[in-house]
């Protein structure tokens, strides 16, 4: 999924048993063309949304204030 996201690659994510799927979407949830599915019974509907977003670029304007922490936090490492 996040290899997906960086890609523009439509994708489908089902959760799994630890959650950590639904945990990475969270971050990944304004993308369009990532999808979440928690029930697999109406994954042929999510399949043709997740295929017809026409902007299927990945945009890191949202997380550039964790790659601000993330670089602060190393700096003070140094």
């Amino acid at each position: 999924m996040v290899f997906a996201a960086l890609a523009g690659t439509p994708c489908i994510a089902f959760n799994n048993t630890d959650h950590k799927v639904q945990g990475v979407y969270e971050w990944l949830s304004s993308l369009p063309y990532i999808t979440f599915v928690e029930n697999p019974s109406g994954v042929s509907s999510d399949i043709a949304a997740a295929l017809g977003h026409h902007s299927k670029t990945y945009d890191h304007d949202a997380m550039l204030p964790y790659y601000h922490n993330l670089e602060m936090a190393l700096s003070q490492q140094v």
